[in-house]
């Protein structure tokens, strides 16, 4: 610590927090980790702000936890379920590691600023405005905000932590400030090399029933190199050294341009990925700007970052891309992107382990068509092996954002959560597994069939184009089944949950949503149009629409008396 050293960011309080008794409250990051278990979670304003910081104190719990189970013999799973039963060690393990790295979280330091390169300056020594680093007025254009006047030009020292966080995670693609010193720069100015590393996959990590136990459940005990450990199998993430696998506040210098190692070296180096080198300007009292240049691509410009980073990456879901296997010659995932027309379990094939019919084919090979989250599958395995208990409630929570014309801009945020019966996460009950499985596809089929009622109703007033209102249609089903739903889900594998209770409920919304359609259709529709020999009128869109409901019901007489429901 120097004497411009300023506001360390464990001892002063800047992360808001939400506690299990219903208490807001606003905690340094020392105390947020000593009272995590009275916390149920982080609550900043914005939920991908919130996961941002998140990340960095898992990556605190997992450099904690390795460092010190590697020194007594083994990080694995017993090692792991020592830490989760036994807080109160833990937590004192994770204080005993701040206080020796206490000098790194500074927001100010000449020598070390977190999360900062301390000395990244453009060849005029001119900074931008506080718009390029916040969240909710990307570059200028407001994003869900308030902000106005004075709120643009400074901010306070927590706000500014939190919004430094973030931008690392989820800063948009784009033309940066060129940085002296880099070699990449060209007429002054830091070409693209894509968005803010979570920005590039999506996120999606395991919550607990208090803070402490959503950080156990995303740190991963996956042992070290050469072992081949069954967690490290099961989760897919490659094992690192302990000695390799820094965070960013532990490595001992950051160049200005792209750093030589361009993988990360573990867990921890992967959770504090450094996309962007940025300086705070220090206003006294308040930051007033920053400095904001290219950081650290992951992986060589000619593949692309995201390429098979389902090694590396614990908080992404990933799917099978025949187009870039092909380029690759290998087996190739990509990230599995968040889409704001589906809610999260409308996707929950690619979010759980063990699903059936998860499958595709390249080559005449069976290949997995999508893979789960590192964490997800973890906490599976855990689950199923009895680290972890069974009468727990865990949620599946997504956050991100879609971003827009090219990436440089963000055009929608996401947020939502899925509560999911431990069953389901462990990919031991087939049964239940096939039940929800034949349960989305029920619910896919009525969603079309009100949304084809919708488009046939249009072509008979003459509309040649119904893509918007058929879409319009499936999404209101979805969107007025959603609670009933989630409801059914996490009943699962009990004995009142079955297929008949999800279809009646269905079936209602979409019969509710057929008398909508009808009382708002035009008389015209009744006469109809012809369209490739196709009478399309009010009388066959009905006929039309009271078929696909019955091959509905069709389907949940075949699943009741089907072998696969009663094994």
């Amino acid at each position: 610590m120097t004497e411009e050293s300023k506001f360390n960011l464990l001892d002063e309080p800047w992360i808001p927090v939400a506690f299990c008794s219903g208490k807001h409250q606003v905690l340094p990051l020392r105390d947020c980790f000593a009272q995590s278990p009275e916390i149920r979670r982080l609550s900043f304003g914005q939920d991908a702000v919130s996961f941002a910081v998140f990340r960095i104190m898992v990556a605190i719990m997992q450099r904690t936890l390795y460092v010190a189970s590697a020194a007594n013999g083994g990080w694995g799973a017993s090692a792991w379920q020592q830490a989760n039963e036994n807080p109160k060690e833990t937590l004192g393990l994770v204080d005993q590691y701040l206080e020796t790295w206490r000098d790194r979280f500074f927001l100010f330091d000449p020598k070390r600023p977190f999360f900062q390169h301390p000395t990244v300056h453009t060849p005029k020594g001119d900074y931008s405005e506080l718009n390029k680093i916040l969240a909710d007025v990307p570059n200028g254009e407001p994003f869900i905000t308030m902000r106005i006047g004075a709120g643009l030009e400074e901010i306070s020292y927590p706000e500014a932590a939190a919004q430094l966080i973030h931008l690392q995670a989820y800063d948009s693609a784009g033309i940066r400030s060129g940085a002296v010193g880099d070699t990449r720069v060209k007429g002054g100015k830091g070409y693209p090399i894509g968005t803010g590393w979570v920005g590039a996959q999506g996120g999606v990590y395991v919550e607990g029933e208090n803070l402490f136990s959503t950080l156990m459940l995303n740190t991963l005990a996956i042992g070290q190199p050469g072992e081949e450990t069954e967690e490290a199998q099961v989760t897919g993430i490659i094992t690192a050294n302990p000695e390799a696998d820094l965070p960013a506040w532990e490595c001992e210098e950051q160049p200005v341009g792209q750093r030589a190692d361009i993988y990360p070296q573990g867990l921890a180096d992967m959770l504090t990925w450094q996309s962007r080198r940025v300086r705070l300007i220090d206003g006294g009292s308040s930051v007033i700007g920053l400095v904001l240049c290219q950081g650290d691509r992951l992986g060589s410009e000619d593949v692309s970052a995201v390429t098979n980073a389902q090694v590396r990456e614990p908080m992404g879901a990933w799917r099978f891309s025949e187009p870039q296997t092909r380029k690759n010659k290998r087996v190739t995932y990509m990230p599995r992107k968040h889409d704001p027309s589906r809610v999260i379990w409308r996707g929950m094939t690619s979010l759980l382990p063990e699903f059936p019919g998860k499958n595709a084919t390249y080559k005449e090979v069976q290949v997995e068509a999508s893979l789960p989250p590192a964490v997800v599958r973890w906490v599976g395995w855990l689950l199923s092996n009895g680290y972890l208990p069974e009468s727990s409630t865990y949620r599946l929570r997504s956050c991100g954002y879609v971003y827009g014309s090219n990436e440089s801009v963000f055009e929608e945020a996401i947020s939502d959560y899925l509560a999911v019966p431990p069953r389901l996460l462990t990919g031991k009950d087939q049964k239940s597994l096939y039940l929800v499985k034949t349960g989305m596809e029920l619910l896919d089929e009525l969603a079309g069939a009100i949304a084809s009622l919708a488009g046939n109703l249009q072509r008979a007033i003459g509309a040649e184009d119904t893509s918007l209102v058929t879409r319009t249609t499936r999404e209101r089903f979805y969107s007025e089944i959603d609670s009933q739903f989630r409801a059914w889900l996490f009943r699962s594998g009990s004995a009142n949950c079955n297929l008949d209770s999800l279809w009646e409920a269905g079936y209602g919304i979409a019969k509710k949503l057929e008398s909508e359609l009808l009382v708002a259709a035009p008389d015209e529709a009744m006469k109809g149009r012809v369209k490739n020999g196709t009478v399309f009128d009010l009388p066959n869109c009905v006929k039309w629409f009271a078929i696909k409901l019955s091959k509905t019901k069709s389907k949940v007489s075949a699943f009741n008396e089907s072998k696969e429901n009663h094994e």
